[in-house]
C-alpha cells in the first residue's frame, strides 16, 4: 500500500506540473465580463424539513445559482427527486475542504450537523461534473461547508419554527464576533427541534445541536481555527405498508411500528445518533495568489436503532403477513373462514391494529426458565427469560481525517488545485440489549440456526461465551469492526480564456479495507473471529469541461469524466453479522458521465438546457431476506450490475417585469438497468451456497423508487416593500416500483407457461400514478434601526392531496409455490408503497442583532 501512496503522490504533482507547464507560454489576457464563473459562493434557505438522520441519505439540498438544482433540491424533493437518478455517494460532501461521506456505504449524510443551518450555510456549491476547488468532486456535483469562524457575519441571530413535518417545533441561536482586536474570532451557534407526534402517527421527534467555532490569526500568513459540532438526535421511525393496510384502515399513513403502553405512544423503532466532529485547521496564506489550506478532524459516536426482536414466540408485528384478510381470503374449511373475519374486522375496527406491548410483557413475565451450564461457566441461571424484547442495531464509528488543499492563481488566466487527504475509519457494529420488556435475562442463540446434535455450539452466538445469559446494556448476537482505509490525491487546472473556459482535473486513490470478529459465531467458528484478509483496491478518476462563449449571453458548455470506485464493505462481504466472507470476484466499479448544455443569460433571462448520460458498470448489491422456496433467511449478492442514466433537463427565469418572475424547471429521464447480472444466493446460517451464477434478467427494467420524469413553473411576486411571495404548480411522473431481482430469474417461472395470468404478475415492472401538487412560498422583512426581523412561510401540497404515491418496491420475499391456502401465490407478498404528505406547513421567524 506505501508503494501506491507514493505513486499516487508523485503522479499528482507530475500532472498537475504539466497541465500548468503546457500552458505557460499563454499571454496575459485581461478579463471580459462573458466570463462563466467555474465557482460560486451560494447560501442555503434556511428550511432543513428534509434533513434526515444516518439511515436515509440526503441529496444536494444547498442552494445553487442554478435555477434547475434550486427546483430539485427544495421543490422537488418532497417526491423522492434525485437530479439524474444519481444516489448520494455520487455527491462529494465536504467540510473544511475534508471529505465526511460515510466510508462503509459512500452516502453523504446531512444529520451530524442538522439543524445547524446558520453554522452550516457558508458554501461552495458545484453542479455535477465540475471545477471544484475543494475536491476531485462527483459526477452528483460537490458541497463544502465552510466552518472558520472569522467568515460569520457579525451579530447574533435568534430563530423561532413551527411545522407539521417531521418536528413541531424549533428553536436556533447564533452569535459571532468577528475577527476582534485581539486577532480572535467566535462563533457559537445552538438549536432544539421536537414533536411529541409528527405527521405520522407514533413518529416523535427529540433533536439537540451546538456548534463552537474559534480562530486565532496568527499574522497576515497564518490562522489557526478549532471547531467542534455535534447533532444528537432521537426519532420514532415510520416504515412502508402494503395497500391492503392502508385501504383497511383508510389511512395511508399507517405505522405498524408503535403501540400504546399504560397510556401512552412508544415507538419500537427509535432512531438514536450522535456522531459529534472535532476539527483543527491551519489557514496559510502564501501570497496575494497562493493558500494552503489544512485540516485534522475526529468524529466519533453512535448509530442505530431499536428494533422489537423475538425467540420461540408468535410474531407481534400487527402488519404480520398471516395477520392479514388476505392470507386467509381463500379459506376452505368453518376456521379459516373464521380467522378471515376475525382480522377483516380487526384490521376495520375505529382503532387500527398496533404493537401490543401489554401482551409481550405479559408472555415474558410467564416463561420461567432455567439455562444449563450458563456463560459457560458450569452453573445454572435462572429467571424470567424474554422472549420478545427491544434490541438497540449499533453502527458506531471513530474516523480520522487529514486535508490539505493547494490553490494558486498562476497567472491571470490560469488557476491551480491541488491536494490529497487520508481517512482511517472504523465502523463498530454490534447488538445491546436495550429493554427486556419486564423479563430478567435473554438467551442469546440464534433462532435460525440448524440445530445437529453433533454440533452443540451452532446456535451460539459466541462459542465463546456458550448459553450466553445477557441483561439490559449487554452485547449480543453479533459483534464485529468495518475497518475501511482511503488515501486520494488530486490535481486540477482551470483556464479562463476569451472565448473558452476549461478544466481538467485527476484524481488517485488507495482504499483498504478488511473485517475484524468480535465473536466466534458457532455456526462459523473459524472464519468469525479476529482480523480478516485486507482488499485493496487501487483506483484512478479523470474529468474535464469546456465553455464556448459564443456571445456574452449565449455557452455551450461539456462536461465528461470517467472514474473507477473501489466496492462498498456493505456490499461485499456476504453476512459480517455471522463470519467473514466475500463474495468471489469483487472489482472495482467503473463509471462514464457526460453532458452538453446550452447555457442564455441576460438581465432578464436566466436559461440552462442539458442532456447527460451516465453508465455505471460492476455494481455489487447484496441483500439480505427470508426465502421462501428456500424456508431460510439468505444472503442474496448480485454482481455485474450495470445502469445506465440519461436525460434531458431545463431550467428558466425569466423577469416578466420589475417585480414579477416566471421560474420553471424540468427532468425527463430515464433510467433503468443495462446488464444481466449473477446472482449468488447464500444460507445466512451454513456455509450452503443454495444458487449460483443464476442469470438475473433484469435489463430494461427501470430503476425505481423515484420520479423520473418532474416538472415545476411558478410565479414570484418580488414587492419594493421589502416582501416577495410564490406559488408553484408542480408534475411527477414515470414512478416505479423498485423490483424484486428474483422475480426475474428463470427459476422463478418455472413451471409457469406465458397464457398463465402469473405470469405477468411476476415479470411486469408497476409503475405508479402520475400527479400535480401546488406549493406556495412567501417573506416578509422588517428593519428597526440595525436590527432585522425576517418571517418566512411555506405550504407544501396545498390542495392536502393523500393519495400520492412516491415510491416502493416489491418485496424481497417472495413465493410461486402453491402455499397453504393459495393457489396463485404471486402476490403473498405485494409490494410495499410510500405517500405524501398531505398539507404540510413551515413558519420561521428570525431576528438578527
Amino acid at each position: 500500500m506505501i508503494k501506491h501512496l507514493k505513486n499516487l503522490l508523485l503522479t499528482t504533482v507530475v500532472f498537475t506540473y504539466i497541465g500548468v507547464s503546457a500552458q505557460t507560454d499563454l499571454p496575459d489576457q485581461p478579463k471580459s465580463n462573458d466570463s462563466i464563473p467555474v465557482i460560486e459562493l451560494q447560501t442555503n434557505s434556511g428550511d432543513d424539513e428534509n434533513e434526515s438522520d444516518k439511515q436515509e441519505a440526503a441529496g444536494l439540498l444547498k442552494a445553487s445559482s442554478d435555477v434547475f438544482v434550486n427546483a430539485a433540491s427544495f421543490t422537488f424533493s418532497p417526491a423522492r427527486f434525485r437530479i439524474r437518478g444519481y444516489e448520494s455517494e455520487y455527491i462529494s460532501l465536504n467540510v473544511n475542504g475534508m471529505p465526511v461521506n460515510d466510508l462503509e456505504t459512500g452516502n453523504a449524510f446531512w444529520s451530524a450537523w442538522g439543524g445547524l443551518n446558520d453554522a452550516t450555510k457558508n458554501d461552495v456549491v458545484n453542479d455535477g461534473i465540475s471545477a471544484s476547488d475543494f475536491s476531485f468532486g462527483g459526477i452528483g456535483g460537490s458541497t463544502n461547508i465552510i466552518i472558520r469562524a472569522s467568515t460569520y457575519r457579525v451579530g447574533s441571530k435568534l430563530t423561532l419554527s413551527s411545522s407539521n413535518r417531521s418536528y413541531r417545533n424549533r428553536l436556533m441561536y447564533t452569535h459571532s464576533t468577528g475577527l476582534m482586536d485581539n486577532n480572535w474570532a467566535f462563533t457559537f451557534s445552538g438549536s432544539r427541534r421536537w414533536a411529541e407526534n409528527g405527521y405520522v402517527d407514533g413518529t416523535f421527534y427529540d433533536a439537540w445541536a451546538y456548534f463552537f467555532s474559534g480562530e486565532k490569526k496568527l499574522n497576515n500568513k497564518h490562522s489557526l481555527g478549532f471547531t467542534v459540532f455535534g447533532a444528537p438526535s432521537k426519532r420514532g421511525k415510520q416504515t412502508a405498508g402494503t395497500q391492503e393496510m392502508f385501504d383497511l384502515t383508510g389511512n395511508n399513513y399507517y405505522n405498524p411500528l408503535w403501540g400504546y403502553q399504560d397510556g401512552k405512544v412508544r415507538n419500537s423503532a427509535v432512531s438514536n445518533f450522535n456522531q459529534p466532529m472535532m476539527l483543527a485547521s491551519h489557514y496559510f496564506t502564501i501570497n496575494e495568489k497562493s493558500n494552503l489550506n489544512t485540516s485534522l478532524g475526529y468524529s466519533f459516536g453512535r448509530g442505530g436503532a431499536t428494533a422489537i426482536t423475538w425467540n420461540d414466540a408468535g410474531d407481534p408485528r400487527p402488519d404480520y403477513y398471516r395477520y392479514l384478510p388476505s392470507y386467509w381470503s381463500e379459506a376452505s374449511n368453518a376456521d379459516e373462514t373464521a380467522n378471515y373475519n376475525y382480522y377483516t374486522a380487526l384490521w376495520t375496527a375505529e382503532e387500527s391494529p398496533q404493537l401490543n406491548w401489554d401482551a409481550m410483557y405479559n408472555a415474558n413475565y410467564k416463561n420461567l426458565y432455567t439455562v444449563e451450564n450458563a456463560n459457560g461457566e458450569g452453573s445454572d441461571f435462572t429467571g424470567m427469560r424474554s422472549i420478545y424484547m427491544v434490541e438497540d442495531r449499533r453502527n458506531d464509528i471513530t474516523r480520522y481525517i487529514l486535508s490539505s488543499v493547494y490553490n494558486s492563481q498562476l497567472k491571470e488566466r490560469i488557476a491551480l488545485t491541488a491536494g490529497f487527504n487520508g481517512t482511517i475509519y472504523k465502523s463498530h457494529q454490534f447488538k445491546v440489549v436495550d429493554d427486556l420488556l419486564g423479563g430478567d435475562f435473554w438467551l442469546d442463540i440464534d433462532k435460525f440456526a440448524d440445530q445437529d446434535p453433533t454440533q452443540p455450539d451452532v446456535q451460539d452466538n459466541d462459542i465463546n461465551t456458550p448459553n450466553h445469559v445477557v441483561e439490559e446494556g449487554d452485547i449480543f448476537g453479533y459483534d464485529f469492526v468495518a475497518n475501511v482505509n482511503t488515501f486520494k490525491g488530486f490535481g486540477q487546472t482551470v483556464f479562463n480564456l476569451k472565448k473558452i473556459d476549461a478544466f481538467v482535473g485527476v484524481e488517485l486513490s488507495e482504499t483498504q479495507f478488511w473485517y475484524t470478529g468480535n465473536m466466534a459465531n458457532g455456526k462459523f467458528p473459524d472464519n468469525s473471529f479476529g482480523d480478516g484478509e485486507k482488499y485493496s483496491f487501487f483506483n484512478y478518476a479523470a474529468k474535464g469541461g469546456l465553455t464556448y462563449k459564443v456571445t456574452g449571453r449565449h455557452f455551450i458548455k461539456g462536461n465528461g469524466a470517467y472514474l473507477t470506485r473501489a466496492p462498498f464493505f456493505r456490499d461485499v462481504y456476504v453476512s459480517p453479522r455471522t463470519r467473514n466472507h466475500v463474495i468471489e470476484g469483487i472489482t472495482s466499479e467503473t463509471v462514464y458521465s457526460g453532458d452538453i448544455n446550452y447555457i442564455y443569460r441576460d438581465p432578464f433571462i436566466n436559461f440552462r438546457l442539458t442532456y447527460y448520460y451516465t453508465e455505471f458498470q460492476n455494481k455489487v448489491m447484496n441483500k439480505s431476506f427470508y426465502h421462501d422456496d428456500y424456508a431460510t433467511f439468505v444472503n442474496y449478492m448480485m454482481t455485474d450490475v450495470d445502469l445506465l442514466h440519461n436525460g434531458a433537463e431545463f431550467g428558466v427565469e425569466a423577469k416578466a417585469s420589475q417585480t414579477i418572475t416566471i421560474i420553471a424547471a424540468g427532468s425527463k429521464g430515464d433510467y433503468y438497468y443495462n446488464s444481466r447480472p449473477n446472482v449468488t444466493i447464500a444460507r445466512d446460517n451454513n456455509f450452503e451456497t443454495l444458487a449460483e451464477d443464476r442469470v438475473v434478467y433484469l435489463k430494461g427494467y427501470k430503476v425505481g423508487g423515484i420520479p423520473q420524469t418532474a416538472g415545476t413553473i411558478g410565479v414570484k411576486y418580488n414587492s419594493p416593500k421589502y416582501w416577495f411571495a410564490g406559488i408553484n404548480v408542480n408534475y411527477f411522473d414515470d414512478i416505479y416500483i423498485e423490483p424484486n431481482p428474483e422475480r426475474r430469474t428463470a427459476e422463478a417461472l418455472e413451471g409457469i407457461y406465458p397464457s398463465d395470468p402469473q405470469w405477468d404478475l411476476i415479470l411486469e415492472q408497476e409503475k405508479l400514478p402520475a400527479y400535480p401538487t401546488l406549493d406556495f412560498y412567501g417573506y416578509k422583512s422588517w428593519k428597526f434601526k440595525t436590527y432585522y426581523l425576517g418571517l418566512y412561510v411555506a405550504v407544501g401540497n396545498i390542495l392536502n392531496r393523500t393519495d400520492i404515491k412516491t415510491g416502493g418496491y416489491e418485496q424481497l420475499r417472495f413465493n410461486t409455490g402453491y402455499a397453504h391456502l393459495h393457489v396463485d401465490n404471486v402476490e403473498k407478498f405485494p409490494s410495499k408503497y410510500f405517500y405524501m404528505f398531505g398539507r404540510t406547513y413551515f413558519v420561521n421567524l428570525a431576528f438578527s442583532f
